[in-house]
């Protein structure tokens, strides 16, 4: 008996699990002549007309839907443009449909029948690119920024819905890692069929079913006769401005289900900023991925001006060359191998002229500079990656070496007086990062390793007209940093519990001289460091089909060393919560709170005068810094593949506390940096929010960005403490419009408005500038050989209350075509603007910069696509 009802309560049970895993499967078709009807929109609703699930069929006319519902009975609808609307009621199970669909009232010869732009595929988001593309669209690239809900940057970056994405994948495979703008901006459009976000993507299998991960991927899927071939493009050119131009570039593809390789090589002095392809891009991290603290110290300042708010290609004076090549072969089937090697040797020159004003308590001190900056950077990168992504066990471990040889030299006029200074920057590291994750069942168990090597001999030689003596700042930097942790995870119904523990270390070794006329005292210093800290981090982690939570709290114990005299040790916890909420598939929300607390380096203790520049100094009191802070977070996140309509904003909160302030002070013409024992307390507030849209009917999308930055602190300047806020606004609204398959136009606007308040002693001071930029390009295909495009540029810069500077920046080209050759003409810079001039002010110093720019600039090029 016992037995009956131990079989009646396995068949219950199965019956309620097969239920909450429905799956339809199915095909639309045309009634009258049974092709396939690609786009038509099969959605699923509960008696109240809710909607529960959707899909859109592919150009097949197949679709397929996850149901998550108990309900026993369910309302089918199918909807296409100009067909006639089908309903059916269908039982709730796993099942296929085959679904014909007639044609409405309207006549056959006044239907337009379409492929949708966009579909989704469970998790997977869908963007067709036949329908994005239009006249002026090389690269993948080109066609990425004008997806609704994506977002690309100049060096090839992509975020998704606001957040950066977790991975990029062509065919599936993950060639480039961190270097995908190599493809984004390489890849040519034409070679790719569409492009899918995968969302809520998890990349390590052994945690898909345990691991919630709410970041998005993309993956590229080539035309087939694209595959497993060479793709790419050569392209060779000339030119004048006022030197004789070059440019030569090469690119190749080859990208199968097996294997694949990306060898690039690119040079001009023309200036496209080639370098910034091999940028490593930022990849969202997954839950339980244990990240390592360190970062590769910047020790000076080689440029200490910023870049002016214009496109590069306005004031790049370059000498480039870049080398990339990258290779993947599968191992196995789930084992792969990958090597990828990047260099670049590049050359700039900058020639500017800079105004500086600081606020003094009792007057201000006013410094004039032209300076002529020239730089050479030579930076070889390699990487060996060994990679098993099971569903029962993963293994990742890669080995990295990275060389930099950079020298600069800068000749400058101050005030009348001669300066000229020389950085000889060589730099070495070598890494290796392991991850390894075994399951069994719902137990997880995961060791990671990450190990560096770094070492930094540096030297900086400055020598000034009026002064006998020659300056110089040496320093040797040297150190080994290691990181090692160990999770152990095991779960229960919905819930899973994660023990968590980790060990960091570094062991730095810091000698430094400095020789100067003004600073004779502290300028030796010769340390040896040992840091440590030990973590214990227990976490609860709660799934469910709309809401899941992970709340950790870590035990962290610091200790820190310097030459065994000086010695620091902090138990300082931390903790966070964060939850994630499903709406529905259209609608999700999240919410967090984080409470850090940390210290400083060994830096802070060195207590010595250090040269970044000529003129710009760093001293530190030798006191530990300890920060305490706080972050409230929420976003709301809302994407509708039927409407082509995405949505995305979020909030930042996050007031803290440090037990120093930020100093600075004057020694003649030289500035010092450093820090002083003192709480002080800053609130920092974000908002951003953006909204794009497809207009598919007239070909158009539409997004707009908005972003509120608000910072509230306080810094001490020749004594006197200023409490001071520093907010802004940007707007980014872009749109782009397809006229026909002939013609479009696209038109960005950049406007930003930075807001500064500071307290001084006899008053408070207020500023507000704007900046403000423009572009409007147009491109026109004539027939199937002749292409024009041009570009006209509007930039407003406030550079004072009542003083702005307007220019205006055109370029035009024609491209003729024939076969696979494409012969190119452009010109940059047609008004031939000579000059651009920009302000900075924080309310106690005032920069004023005036940056060359590259005149007029006529190229001719010829280019062959295979």
């Amino acid at each position: 008996m016992k037995k009956n009802w131990f079989l009646l309560y396995l068949l219950t049970v199965s019956g309620f699990c097969a239920q909450a895993q429905t799956v339809l499967t199915g095909w639309v078709t045309d009634k009258a002549n049974k092709e396939p009807i690609g786009g038509a929109a099969v959605t699923l609703h509960d008696k109240e007309g809710e909607t529960i699930a959707y899909d859109i069929t592919n150009q097949d006319g197949s679709f397929i839907i996850d149901v998550k519902s108990q309900l026993s009975q369910l309302t089918l609808q199918v909807r296409f443009m100009g067909y006639e609307e089908v309903k059916r009621n269908i039982e709730n199970k796993t099942q296929q449909l085959f679904i014909e669909m007639s044609f409405g009232e309207i006549a056959l010869r006044e239907v337009v029948v379409k492929s949708s732009p966009m579909w989704n595929r469970e998790d997977t988001l869908v963007y067709s690119v036949d329908a994005f593309i239009s006249v002026g669209d090389k690269s993948i690239g080109d066609l990425l920024k004008k997806l609704p809900g994506v977002e690309v940057s100049a060096s090839g970056g992509i975020k998704y819905q606001g957040e950066a994405i977790n991975k990029f994948y062509i065919e599936g495979l993950d060639l480039l890692e961190r270097r995908y703008g190599i493809a984004t901006n390489n890849i040519p459009v034409d070679a790719v069929q569409n492009v899918e976000i995968i969302e809520n993507h998890q990349p390590v299998q052994t945690l898909r079913d345990a691991v919630v991960s709410d970041k998005a991927a993309v993956n590229l899927r080539l035309r087939k006769d694209r595959m497993s071939r060479p793709v790419g493009t050569v392209t060779l050119g000339a030119g004048y401005s006022d030197e004789m131009l070059w440019l030569a570039e090469a690119f190749a593809l080859s990208a199968g289900r097996e294997q694949q390789f990306i060898v690039m090589y690119k040079t001009n002095n023309a200036a496209k900023d080639i370098s910034t392809e091999l940028t490593a891009q930022t990849l969202s991290s997954s839950e339980l991925d244990d990240v390592s603290g360190y970062s590769r110290k910047t020790l000076f300042n080689a440029r200490s001006s910023n870049y002016p708010p214009l496109e590069k290609k306005r004031y790049l004076f370059n000498n480039s060359h870049v080398v990339s090549t990258n290779s993947l072969w599968k191992t196995g089937e789930y084992a792969q191998f990958r090597l990828n090697m990047q260099y670049q040797n590049n050359a700039i020159k900058e020639n500017i002229s800079h105004n500086s004003e600081y606020l003094f308590p009792d007057g201000t001190l006013q410094i004039k500079e032209t300076s002529t900056h020239s730089s050479h950077a030579n930076v070889l990168d390699a990487v060996a990656t060994f990679t098993n992504n099971s569903p029962r066990f993963y293994l990742n471990n890669a080995l990295s070496w990275s060389g930099s040889w950079d020298k600069s030299f800068s000749s400058i006029v101050m005030n009348g007086m001669g300066v000229h200074q020389q950085f000889n920057l060589p730099s070495q590291l070598v890494k290796n990062d392991l991850k390894l994750v075994k399951k069994w069942g719902k137990r997880l168990w995961d060791i990671t390793s990450f190990a560096v090597y770094s070492s930094q001999p540096q030297l900086l030689e400055v020598s000034v007209d009026t002064v006998d003596i020659n300056q110089s700042q040496q320093v040797n930097l040297s150190g080994l940093y290691t990181r090692n942790s160990t999770y152990y995870s095991f779960g229960f119904r919905n819930s899973s519990i994660v023990i968590k523990g980790a060990f960091e270390a570094s062991f730095d070794r810091y000698i430094s001289e400095l020789s100067h006329p003004v600073f004779r005292d502290s300028i030796r210093s010769n340390i040896t460091s040992n840091y440590s800290l030990l973590e214990l981090i227990p976490t609860y982690m709660y799934r469910s089909d709309k809401l899941s939570v992970n709340a950790d709290v870590a035990l962290k114990n610091y200790y820190l060393s310097v030459s065994s005299s000086n010695n620091h040790s902090y138990f300082l916890p931390n903790s966070s919560i964060r939850f994630n909420y499903r709406f529905s598939t259209m609608l999700t929300a999240r919410a967090g709170y984080q409470y850090t607390q940390s210290i400083g380096d060994f830096f802070d203790l060195t207590d010595v005068y250090f040269m970044k520049s000529y003129r710009s100094f760093g001293k530190q009191r030798g006191i530990l810094s300890l920060n305490k802070r706080q972050s409230f977070s929420t976003s709301l996140q809302y994407r509708n593949p039927l409407t082509t309509f995405f949505f995305n904003t979020s909030l930042l909160y996050a007031p803290s506390a440090n037990n120093t302030v930020t100093t600075q002070h004057f020694v003649g013409n030289e500035v010092v940096g450093g820090n002083k024992e003192q709480a002080t307390h800053s609130n920092l507030f974000l908002w951003s929010g953006y909204a794009g849209k497809y207009f598919s009917e007239i070909r158009t999308n539409f997004s707009l960005n908005v972003n509120y930055t608000s910072m509230k602190g306080e810094r001490q300047q020749q004594k006197v403490l200023y409490p001071f806020k520093a907010s802004g606004w940007a707007f980014i609204p872009k749109l782009n419009i397809k006229f026909s398959d002939a013609t479009s136009v696209s038109y960005q606007t950049m406007a930003s408005n930075r807001i500064t308040e500071i307290i001084r002693s006899n008053d408070t001071f207020r500023s507000s500038m704007w900046q403000i930029t423009q572009q409007l390009s147009a491109y026109y295909l004539l027939g199937k050989k002749w292409q024009f495009n041009g570009r006209l540029e509007h930039s407003y810069n406030e550079i004072s209350e009542n003083n702005s500077v307007n220019m205006f920046f055109a370029d035009v080209g024609i491209t003729f075509k024939h076969a696979q050759f494409e012969f190119n003409l452009s010109t940059n810079n047609l008004f031939n603007e000579k000059s651009y001039s920009y302000s900075i002010f924080s309310g106690l110093d005032r920069f004023d910069y005036e940056y060359k720019l590259r005149p007029r600039m006529l190229l001719l090029s010829v280019s062959y696509n295979y």
